[in-house]
Order: structure tokens, then C-alpha cells, then sequence
């Protein structure tokens, strides 16, 4: 009985913690980045019409 109040309040815990998280992460979202899809010199990039 004590180890089943234990491992109530643990999840309880974890619960809280997961939705503290996830509010943060939605009021404070991670800024994206984007990466090169090509390997082509600024150079080249201008000589194609880009």
C-alpha cells in the first residue's frame, strides 16, 4: 500500500512536470532554423538567377 501511494504520487508528479514543460515550450517555441539544401557558392547561386 505505501509503495502504490509512492508510485501515485511520483506519476502525479511527472504529470505536473510534463504539462509545466509543454505550456513553456508552446508560450516560448524554439526558433527554427533552416539549413542549406544546396552546396552551391553564393557565386553560383547569383549566376543560375537566384
Amino acid at each position: 500500500m505505501l509503495v502504490s501511494g509512492l508510485v501515485n504520487e511520483i506519476e502525479t508528479a511527472l504529470e505536473e512536470l510534463i504539462k509545466e514543460k509543454s505550456f513553456y515550450e508552446f508560450e516560448h517555441p524554439r526558433p527554427t532554423v533552416y539549413e542549406s539544401i544546396t552546396d552551391a557558392s553564393e557565386e553560383e547561386i547569383e549566376a543560375a538567377g537566384g
